[in-house]
């Protein structure tokens, strides 16, 4: 096995915890924006200043879980809809596949009767490359499985194990991925929403 060096210099569940209070603070202003919610209005309702709720909206602080059941039962939502998916129950799964019809255009189509999911046409290049690395991951062992013997199929599915939970590292290529671009952006995009924030407030 060839492993690649990490693009983001760091462990990734490093990056995906420190990114985490930005993740929440984008499904709570999502949401408290659609409803048509005042800021003030919500940090009321919830017992906090405005401030502290803008914090949280910007992913500079990150509500605990009980201070987020207040902010989801004064927006009328599953608290579910603003935490990080967890696939280990069906409501869970369900959030997380909303979350990929967002983030990545997943959408729903019914053939014969049955309903598959799909990506757009153009999906993101990282993305396309990692979908189809891991079709091809299942169609080889899936193929070498056929007429192989009981201890070579173990063999097999430890194999494609250790494939998924090595992933992305298990690939000999990894997209490059500019990670100082992509926090500049978020940040320039926090801005401007903060300043769009303010100019409601005052206006």
């Amino acid at each position: 096995m060839i492993i690649v060096e990490n693009p983001f210099g760091r462990d990734l569940a490093d990056f995906n915890e420190e990114n985490s209070a930005d993740r929440i603070g984008r499904r709570i202003r999502k949401i408290r924006e659609t409803q048509r919610v005042k800021l003030s209005e919500l940090a009321k309702c919830v017992g906090i200043s405005a401030d502290m709720l803008q914090k949280y909206e910007n992913g500079q602080r990150k509500p605990k879980l009980s201070r987020l059941k207040k902010i989801a039962s004064a927006l009328g939502v599953e608290t579910l809809a603003l935490t990080d998916p967890a696939l280990t129950t069906y409501d869970g799964t369900m959030y997380a596949l909303f979350e990929m019809e967002e983030r990545h255009g997943l959408s729903l189509v019914k053939i014969d009767g049955k309903v598959y999911m799909m990506f757009p046409e153009r999906p993101s290049r990282e993305l396309k490359y990692y979908v189809e690395k891991w079709y091809e991951k299942q169609e080889s062992v899936r193929t070498r499985m056929e007429n192989a013997s009981e201890k070579e199929k173990a063999r097999l599915k430890q194999e494609y194990y250790n494939w998924e939970w090595t992933f992305p590292d298990a690939l000999v290529w990894r997209p490059s991925l500019d990670d100082k671009q992509r926090e500049k952006e978020a940040l320039e995009k926090r801005l401007k929403e903060l300043n769009e924030e303010l100019k409601k407030e005052n206006g």
